[in-house]
């Protein structure tokens, strides 16, 4: 069994190739920023690595990454209109920018914020129920979003990114509670994939393309018999 893991393995990485790689380091953080590319097409897979041996992984799609520099000017232009960060007693983690990228049936969180200890952006991404989390010190900010760039311009500047590719999924915000609403496929069929996320937990379900009228139908008798019965109380 192991034997045929690692053929596996071996095959996967002698197709796929690596055409580039940045670094960067920032106090205790490396941060490695591979293009690579495979059948599939060229993408960026970034790593971190703490003091300690942590790791993250987060992969990104061209399209990804040409969204992640929009992103990265506005928390830039956020930390400079700001007063310079002194090390302070700060409420556990203070928020103060978030945003939310959609690509490629994954979801990207880009949270700027600041502690008793540093400022900095965390940047998490959810895939098929798995959450990485990755920290960047708000001063290597301004050089990733360079380096990114220079990555767009001399390898992804082929890539495509229509509107309409991003537009598969939905967000609704209701209290403390965030739920999300992607639309999937595998070989067979098409899916919706309904989750709530509540203090970075995060529960869903899946519903078959060819279930989705049944279900709707079902949300709409629930609220023609809630409205029936609200009518019925006045």
């Amino acid at each position: 069994m192991s034997v045929n893991t690692d053929e596996s393995r071996r095959s996967y990485e002698e197709t796929e190739k690596e055409l580039a790689l940045r670094t960067l380091h920032i106090q205790n953080y490396s941060f490695y920023i591979a293009v690579k590319e495979n059948s599939q097409g060229r993408f960026i897979k970034l790593t971190e690595t703490a003091q300690g041996g942590q790791r993250a992984r987060i992969f990104m799609s061209a399209c990804a990454v040409k969204e992640f520099v929009e992103k990265l000017d506005k928390i830039i232009l956020t930390l400079n209109s700001v007063p310079r960060y002194t090390r302070r007693s700060v409420a556990p983690i203070n928020v103060m920018r978030s945003y939310t990228i959609i690509r490629d049936n994954r979801r990207y969180f880009l949270d700027l914020k600041e502690n008793d200890r540093m400022r900095f952006l965390r940047v998490s991404t959810l895939t098929n129920g798995i959450r990485a989390n990755m920290i960047i010190p708000s001063e290597g900010i301004q050089t990733l979003r360079e380096i990114l760039a220079e990555i767009l311009s001399n390898y992804l500047t082929d890539c495509h990114c229509q509107l309409g590719c991003q537009e598969r999924g939905k967000t609704l915000r209701v209290g403390n509670k965030t739920y999300f609403f992607d639309l999937g496929s595998t070989r067979n069929d098409t899916y919706l994939s309904i989750s709530e996320v509540k203090n970075n937990e995060r529960n869903s379900i899946s519903i078959l393309g060819k279930d989705l009228v049944k279900f709707r139908d079902i949300i709409n008798e629930i609220i023609e018999m809630r409205s029936t019965s609200a009518n019925v109380s006045k």
